[in-house]
């Protein structure tokens, strides 16, 4: 097997906290007669490079390379020299965005007469290709709601294809640019149109009607407005399958530069009383980047048709005493007029409000019982 076109991997072996790969050099490479020629030197990029490939071999999956946080080039490798050297993968670490970090160190592989020629501290991320396999073995598909929102509407689909195939749009009555936008996506991705604005909440209801019905087994809702990124997809993912049935819902920090006041506050608002009503603690009980279990949800009454019914899937999984795992996600907020929202300010928090109350006699006679009563039933 051919590593960065000059190198052959020979063996890799296994150690303690790593691995470790011995690579023979190819002195008749092309590369050495326009690298210094008369006097060839390895560059330093194809050891960089051979770093990243035999790390995709021994996880088995394609990478790309994140970041360097360290390098350096402590003697030069050459093929006069030298005829094989050796590359050493050590502390190597993983998170919940699937990021691999590790220190290498490449050595010549001439026993106790070893050189040191590079040490590096390198991090990888999964390829868009490497992510999509992920969600289809989990059967996730993403589910986006849309209304009037052309000026983003394009950059998001880019972007959410990049990393999926299995897309639900809900057009919900848009009467901007979106439809013609649309036509352009219609042989990629699955659009459901409807013929008037009826919500949020009844445009999720409905693509989750046609994820169910094509076997999907998970939807992540994601916004339509470019403020959700799809590279939050992995920590989606990662959570589900270390939770698996739970609800997975983002976490934004609120610390935002461009975040709006209100949303602060209608946050607070809605975590106060989401607590007072299950007796459960969440960061953020209004964000719209969720990944939902439907084997769950397809049992659940879609309360409301706006933004209200978001909150009342959140309380019926909390009811249920269904596990509900909060992520930290990235949430890019324009200046006002940038990026147009369809939160109606009063009319939505009266709506909501009005729902908090309704939802505190149902805590009462409905959800402390029911909870209740799941937490003591013995298990099969």
């Amino acid at each position: 097997m051919t590593v960065a076109r000059i190198f052959h991997l020979r063996q890799t072996t296994t150690e303690a906290d790593g691995f470790c790969c011995t690579l023979g050099i190819d002195h008749n490479n092309p590369i050495y007669r326009m690298h210094f020629p008369g006097n060839p030197v390895t560059p330093g990029v194809c050891i960089i490079q051979a770093c990243k490939e035999l790390f995709e071999i021994q996880l088995g999956q394609q990478l790309r390379l994140q970041r360097i946080d360290n390098v350096k080039f402590l003697a030069v490798i050459s093929p006069k020299e030298h005829n094989s050297i050796r590359l050493t993968f050590s502390k190597i670490t993983s998170n919940a965005n699937r990021l691999y970090s590790c220190n290498a160190i490449c050595t010549a592989d001439n026993g106790a007469n070893s050189i040191t020629f590079a040490k590096l501290k390198l991090t990888f991320a999964q390829t868009a290709a490497a992510l999509e396999q992920r969600m289809k073995r989990s059967g996730t598909c993403l589910l986006i709601p849309t209304y009037n929102h052309g000026t983003y509407l394009r950059q998001v689909l880019n972007e959410a294809l990049r990393q999926s195939s299995d897309i639900i749009l809900v057009d919900d009555g848009s009467t901007d640019s979106a439809k013609t936008i649309l036509a352009d996506f219609a042989h990629r991705i699955n659009i459901i149109t409807l013929p008037t604005n009826r919500g949020k909440g009844y445009a999720l209801a409905q693509g989750m009607k046609q994820a169910i019905a094509q076997g999907f087994r998970n939807v992540v809702t994601m916004d339509s407005d470019g403020q959700h990124s799809p590279n939050d997809l992995r920590a989606f993912l990662q959570a589900a399958e270390d939770n698996p049935g739970a609800l997975i819902t983002g976490a934004r920090t609120f610390r935002e530069k461009h975040m709006p006041a209100g949303n602060r506050f209608a946050n607070r608002f809605s975590n106060f009383w989401f607590t007072l009503q299950t007796g459960r603690r969440l960061p953020d009980t209004q964000c719209g980047y969720r990944l939902y279990p439907l084997k769950h949800i397809q049992h659940m009454r879609a309360i409301g048709a706006r933004y209200e019914t978001e909150l009342a899937w959140l309380l019926q999984f909390a009811w249920k005493n269904i596990q509900i795992i909060a992520i930290p996600i990235q949430a890019d907020y324009r200046p006002t007029g940038e990026r147009p929202s369809h939160y109606r300010r009063s009319i939505d928090f009266m709506r909501i409000s009005l729902l908090n109350a309704l939802m505190c006699f149902a805590a009462i006679f409905y959800g402390y019982p029911s909870l209740l009563y799941r937490k003591l039933k013995p298990r099969r």
